[in-house]
């Protein structure tokens, strides 16, 4: 099942999108992937604040996000979900609603910085752009390499974010160091959660630049993502690091 402008429709009829519309056409247009879990909508008001922003950033109109909300609930009734991955996508055009299962994950990651570089200075820089054509490209050559995600780069040589996740570190007393919203990363739903988080649990959390060959002074630290939420990172540029450290266990192991 999906929703398309307002009608809840089979899979089937999903031809039904408008191909020359502006959003298909040219990638003018965003999308949220949002994690259901036991049947509930997890970091909902995240999402709706991100979209807002997105909208406002590429000039697209507001949807109504009750109605979208009460459509994604329609949705999830509609075709018995329990544990899914949904995603909202707005262009233009279309006002699009679709479902399909959760991706595995693997206990830890092993990642890789990517030899292209994030324009900072994009205009699309922090924005869910449906034009993803360089996330894809950097995911299939992290699959090629066995690898669990690519790291961007910015071009400055500050570190930015993976091909489908925020990173943090881990600093030697045990602080968090995550990358500025100003180095290009995107604002990622579970990167908020878990500074939310790091605040109820006392643990120090710095957000700045981290200079590429700085990376050789941590050797912990995680991924995050909506669906993924918290990935210890096993190996970074084939070197290991420490997925079970402490300040991870604690985070794994706390809410908000």
């Amino acid at each position: 099942m999906l929703y398309l402008n307002g009608d809840l429709l089979p899979d089937t009829e999903s031809t039904a999108l408008s191909l020359l519309g502006q959003g298909w056409l040219v990638g003018h247009g965003i999308f949220e992937t949002i994690k259901l879990s036991d049947g509930e909508i997890l970091r909902w008001p995240r999402h709706v604040a991100r979209l807002t922003a997105s909208c406002q950033e590429l000039g697209l109109p507001y949807p109504d996000f009750q109605v979208l909300e009460d459509q994604l609930k329609l949705l999830i009734a509609a075709a018995r979900l329990k544990n899914a991955r949904l995603r909202i996508t707005l262009t233009p055009d279309e006002t699009l609603i679709t479902h399909a299962d959760l991706p595995e994950y693997a206990p830890t990651a092993q990642i890789a910085t990517y030899s292209y570089s994030r324009n900072a200075q994009s205009n699309l820089a922090g924005i869910k752009s449906i034009s993803y054509g360089e996330d894809i490209l950097a995911m299939q050559w992290a699959k090629d390499q066995g690898l669990d995600e690519a790291i961007w780069l910015n071009t400055f040589g500050e570190l930015c974010e993976g091909a489908t996740s925020n990173v943090f570190l881990i600093d030697q007393d045990g602080a968090i160091i995550t990358p500025s919203l100003e180095c290009g990363c995107l604002p990622g739903t579970m990167r908020a959660e878990v500074i939310d988080r790091c605040e109820a649990a006392e643990i120090p959390l710095h957000e700045r630049v981290i200079r590429a060959e700085d990376l050789l002074d941590y050797e912990a630290g995680f991924l995050t993502s909506s669906l993924r939420e918290i990935q210890p990172i096993a190996a970074f540029d084939s070197c290991p690091w420490q997925p079970d450290h402490p300040t991870i266990e604690t985070l794994l192991g706390s809410s908000i």
